[in-house]
């Protein structure tokens, strides 16, 4: 998420994403480690336990059944950002969403794909 504040003058972008199968448990080991924190101040408790251990099994597989389809879209979302200009998708009345989805999209119509 962000501006695309180059313009015209910088109209290329290589992008180097992950594969989803590999990134998305590695993004869930990561909320488990710093205990699924909403902000700064509750994350930044923890910032010398990121990336040393693994989440617990079933609570992996209780956050991929109930956020994967979410989290597939984003996905998506960041790739379609960079591929298409870096077109807005969200309202200003967003927050930091920390994987989850947008509050409202500017244009319902608008969406990448269904949801």
């Amino acid at each position: 998420e962000g501006i695309w504040s180059y313009g015209a003058s910088l109209d290329q972008v290589i992008l180097l994403v992950r594969n989803p199968r590999w990134n998305i448990p590695g993004f869930h080991h990561y909320l488990s480690e710093v205990e699924y924190g909403q902000n700064f101040a509750d994350v930044s408790e923890h910032i010398y336990d990121i990336f040393t251990q693994r989440s617990q099994l079933e609570d992996w597989i209780k956050w991929r059944d109930l956020n994967f389809q979410n989290e597939i879209n984003l996905w998506g979302y960041h790739i379609d950002f960079y591929m298409e200009g870096g077109p807005q998708y969200w309202r200003e009345v967003d927050f930091n969403r920390v994987g989850h989805k947008p509050l409202y999209f500017l244009n319902e119509s608008d969406r990448p794909w269904p949801i």
